[in-house]
């Protein structure tokens, strides 16, 4: 289940102010696991706070929104 989506960042590059200033989806698992994707392309996602995904969905593009030297997919994974 897609828990929060922030989709609002502009700028990308390795620069302090870009340290906390990323575009995320953050999917929930039926397992307890959250899972953050970041750095993703503004305008790219394609899911909503609630919705549930299925494996294989695309959800968004990658990017290189916030603290970022090129587009590329952050993928980090959370005990909830």
């Amino acid at each position: 289940v897609v828990r929060e989506v922030v989709d609002t960042q502009r700028c990308g590059g390795i620069h302090a102010h870009n340290l906390s200033a990323w575009n995320a989806v953050s999917i929930a698992l039926q397992c307890g696991v959250i899972v953050d994707y970041l750095h993703i392309l503004p305008g790219s996602v394609k899911v909503n706070v609630g919705d549930e995904v299925r494996c294989g969905q695309e959800l968004c593009e990658s990017g290189d929104i916030g603290f970022a030297p090129e587009p590329h997919l952050h993928i980090e994974l959370h005990a909830a």
